[in-house]
């Protein structure tokens, strides 16, 4: 298991027994990491934020759609959920007329 993000984000994980993490500043130092990452033969779940996620969201759906792992989640930071994200669920409701 994998954990990238922020200073704070990255030591939350820390605290709860998660030891590989890398806090970054930039999406694109989180991009070179997740790289890394894909070269190990162990890999299995990449923990990162929903802010980083978003900025790289088409560079993770190619992964997803090439590999089986790992498994990126995305976990909100401390500033809580991001809004802006529409998820498939709401979008499919949303595009057959169906409210909620």
């Amino acid at each position: 298991m994998c954990v990238i993000g922020d200073r704070d984000f990255v030591i939350g994980f820390r605290l709860a027994g998660v030891s590989t993490g890398f806090i970054i500043e930039k999406s694109e130092e989180a991009k070179r990491h997740i790289d890394n990452y894909l070269l190990k033969k162990d890999m299995g779940i990449i923990i990162i934020t929903e802010k980083i996620y978003h900025d790289l969201e088409e560079y993770i759906f190619r992964i997803k759609t090439k590999k089986r792992n790992p498994i990126i989640i995305s976990v909100p930071d401390r500033f809580g959920p991001r809004t802006d994200i529409i998820t498939l669920n709401r979008l499919l409701k949303k595009s057959f007329g169906v409210t909620t």
